[in-house]
């Protein structure tokens, strides 16, 4: 059975920004429309940050996934991906997706 969670995206304003600007080491296209862009690492087992963006590329926020966690799909409500547990055994993990409104 898939552990769940809960990830807030934060966003302190709505300011449109360009992609382009972001270094990416990941894109992934939601089910809604929106793009997520992995902030580059080289640690790729460290936590992770993600810039949120619109259909029309304007900034909706970050959010930062746990160590280990490797996202491949996303919708509108939730995040799925694999995590490694200190022991490298691969767990399928299911995290809702809610905005925080305290920024």
């Amino acid at each position: 059975m898939p552990s769940t969670g809960t990830f807030f995206v934060f966003a302190c304003s709505r300011k449109a920004v360009t992609m382009a600007a972001a270094i990416s080491s990941r894109l992934l296209v939601a089910s809604d429309g929106n793009t997520w862009a992995q902030v580059y690492s080289p640690n790729t087992l460290a936590s992770a940050m993600w810039d949120v963006f619109g259909p029309e590329r304007e900034w909706l926020g970050q959010v930062q996934t746990p160590a280990g966690f490797f996202a491949f799909g996303i919708t509108s409500e939730s995040l799925v991906g694999l995590w490694l547990d200190e022991l490298g055994v691969e767990h399928v993990r299911v995290y809702g997706i809610v905005e925080n409104v305290d920024g």
